[in-house]
Order: structure tokens, then sequence, then C-alpha cells
């Protein structure tokens, strides 16, 4: 059975997604921002001037508004509630959301107002940091982060856009630099009215609910857009190869390929498909895989997988290796290699559509999730995307697939 959101966009230009249930005896709430610790974020124009601004500043901001709200911390506010609250900082998106059972409609009240009418100060950005500062001393040396961020930062030409420290953390001497002043800036850019978005979901009349949201945005000033990002329109890779000594127990190897994304499908059909030759071609459960664990080219398997990153589409393979070479050469000959599994391709679908069933019996979890998917489609499932997708299709797309531009970073065990 489809359970689709409807759309709404409120006068104040915010689109909301609200699915409807009489069964649901909780309301479930995301209030979300087209803003994450993607290094894309630190330099931008706000009201026509040029700005600089620390690594993850997405995250920091999430912290603060939950922890510094005018209701006090959020975290605690909906403790006593018993609710499931909490942020999330995405690579292109910062999400806040609840799980409640009672006093939902004011709940929802606070919610934007946590995010529409913050009130934190300078002593309220120290003590933020301070906060951060101890959770990410306990990440900042995590080394294959930084094998990953280094991959990653080599894709790209002018990679001062890409993050030093590639996470929703940042590095200590990145937080360290945070000010009020940097953390309001990012404010106004980026929480603009154009850049948000509500999904809710609970047992509810469409036309109370898009009343009553209404007036709650009738006590908020409208928030303009004044922000432009920088154009990430660029083919080069800045670096092909790369190695780093770290304490790990195996050379650990990152090979990622880079190629615009051409195609005039949705991004959501895209990125299954991708994804869906993936698993068929470098699943650890397939013949190639197995080869080179029983040839000690890799220990224990392949990881990665395929992404759409801005207008890229990038593959990511990485392993523990005992020969990087012959694991470099092996995975070049299967890109070239066009046979296709179809019985395990048949297969692949079928889990995925098991899977994607379960989460619409879930419609908490599937709500909550609802954020990612949105950059890709204004559907929730995708399975009429999945229905579409078949061998023909999928053979078609891989076909067109480029795979010339590489880098390659190696993770060196370092010496005793």
């Amino acid at each position: 059975m489809r359970k689709d959101f409807t759309k709404h966009t409120l006068s104040n230009g915010i689109d909301v997604y609200l699915y409807r249930d009489k069964n649901l005896k909780r309301m479930v709430a995301s209030y979300n921002v087209f803003y994450g610790f993607d290094g894309f974020y630190n330099n931008f124009t706000y009201e026509g001037k040029m700005r600089e601004v620390p690594y993850a500043m997405a995250h920091f901001l999430e912290h603060t508004l939950i922890e510094k709200s005018r209701f006090g911390n959020m975290l605690l506010n909906f403790k006593d509630l018993n609710y499931d609250f909490n942020g999330s900082t995405y690579p292109d998106i910062t999400s806040y959301y609840f799980v409640g059972i009672k006093d939902t409609l004011e709940s929802l009240k606070k919610l934007i107002l946590m995010v529409d009418k913050p009130v934190f100060t300078e002593e309220d950005v120290e003590d933020v940091k301070s906060a951060i500062l101890e959770e990410v001393a306990k990440n900042d040396n995590e080394p294959y982060k930084i094998g990953h961020n280094l991959n990653k930062r080599n894709l790209y030409s002018s990679f001062e856009k890409i993050a030093k420290s590639n996470n929703s953390l940042g590095s200590i001497e990145s937080t360290k630099s945070i000010t009020y002043e940097n953390a309001k800036l990012c404010y106004d850019a980026f929480y603009n009215d154009e850049n948000k978005f509500l999904c809710i979901g609970g047992s509810f009349e469409i036309d109370e609910m898009i009343d009553y949201l209404e007036s709650i945005y009738k006590e908020i000033e409208y928030h303009p857009n004044r922000l432009e990002l920088e154009s990430f329109e660029e083919d080069d890779i800045r670096n092909g190869y790369e190695e780093i000594e770290l304490p790990i127990s195996e050379n650990f190897c990152i090979i990622s390929y880079k190629m615009k994304n051409v195609f005039k499908e949705s991004k959501l059909f895209i990125n299954l498909a991708l994804n869906i030759f993936f698993r068929l071609k470098f699943g650890n459960e397939t013949e190639f895989v197995s080869e080179l664990i029983k040839k000690g080219i890799v220990i224990g398997g392949i990881g990665g997988g395929a992404s759409l990153y801005r207008d890229d589409i990038i593959f990511t393979f990485c392993a523990d290796v005992k020969d990087k070479d012959r694991f470099i050469r092996a995975i070049e000959d299967e890109l070239k290699n066009p046979q296709i599994d179809e019985s395990l391709f048949e297969l692949i679908k079928k889990t995925l559509k098991v899977n994607e069933l379960n989460k619409l019996d879930y419609i908490y979890r599937a709500i909550l999730r609802f954020p990612i998917d949105i950059n890709y489609s204004d559907k929730l499932y995708d399975m009429d995307v999945l229905d579409k997708c078949n061998i023909e299709k999928l053979k078609s797309i891989i076909g067109r697939l480029d795979f010339n531009k590489k880098t390659v970073t190696l993770l060196k065990k370092k010496a005793n």
C-alpha cells in the first residue's frame, strides 16, 4: 500500500509535508534546513559580500539552537514529556525532530520557535564550544575518517571547499575558531524561509494543521533569502595518488571515481541504479570479492558505494589490502566487464522491495528518514522507482558511465 505525503506551501514560503493517519497515536515532526557539514558551505556570499567561516558550523548551530533555546535545553524539555527528540546534521541537511504522544501541538510550536526565534548569546556560544571540543577530541584523529577525507579532497582541484575534517564535528582547530559573529552570520544566511521545510505525521485534519502552522508563523518575523552559494562545476582531479602513514593494523586502500551526472532520469532513480550496480558487481556476496579474498589481495571484503555529490556521480571502493596494485587493477578490470548477473539483480531488487515495505509499516522511522530522501524526490517512498528499474535500464545507465577520472589514497601501516 502506498502512503504519500501531501505537500503544502505556507504563506511565508516554507514547504510542509503532511502525513495523516487516524490510527497514529503519536505525532512525528521534523523541521529541516538545507544546510549541512559539507565543506561547500564554508564559503558563501551573504548580502553581497563574500564570507568564509570555520568548518562544521551547521553542526555547531544544531547544538546551539537545541541547548540554548528560549525554552532552555530542549533535550531536557522534551525528555520531561517522554519524547524521542534530537537533532542531526547531514552533509547537506540539518534536521530537528520529535516523536511524542501528549501536548503535541504545543510541542510543534516550541520546535518551530526553537529554530526560528533563537536567543543564543556570546556566552552561550562559548559554552557550546566547550562541549563540542570534548566530542571532537575523541574523533579528531580517527585514521579512516582522515583517509576518506583526503581521498574526497583529492577528487576536486579547488579542494579547500572540502573541509579538512570532513565530518559533522569539524576539528579542534575549527571549533576553537568559532565566534558568536560567525554563528549569527551562518544562522542569518542559511536559516532563511526558502531554505527550510517541515514534515509532520499524525492523527490530524490537514486543513486544521495548515491553519495552526500559519498562526504560529504570524508570530515570527519573515526571514528573507540573502544567500548565494558558490558554483561547484569543476571537473579536475587535484591529486591522482596520495599515501599517508597512520596507526592501523593493515594497509587500507581507497579508490574513487568521479564523473558528471548527465542523466535526465530523476536523482532518486539514478541513485537506486548506481547502488544496485555496486552490489551486483562488488558486493561481498559476489564471486568477484570472494576471489580477491582467496588470492590474498584484500582482507575481509570491499566497502564503499555509489553516491551523488552536487552534480557528480562518485564511486568509492575501499579495503584492507595485501597488494594495493592488484586491488586497483582488479577494480579497473571489473568496471570494464559488461557482464551482469540477471538473477542476482532480481534478488537484490526483491530484497529492496521487502525493505521498503517494512519502512512503510513503520511510519515513525519513515518520516524521520524523509529529510534525506527529499534531496531526490518529493515522494517519500521509491516503490514506483523500484518497479521502473529493470535490467535493460540499468545496463543503459551503466553503459554511459565514464570511469576515466580517479584518485587513490593509501593508508600505510605505520612502522613500529
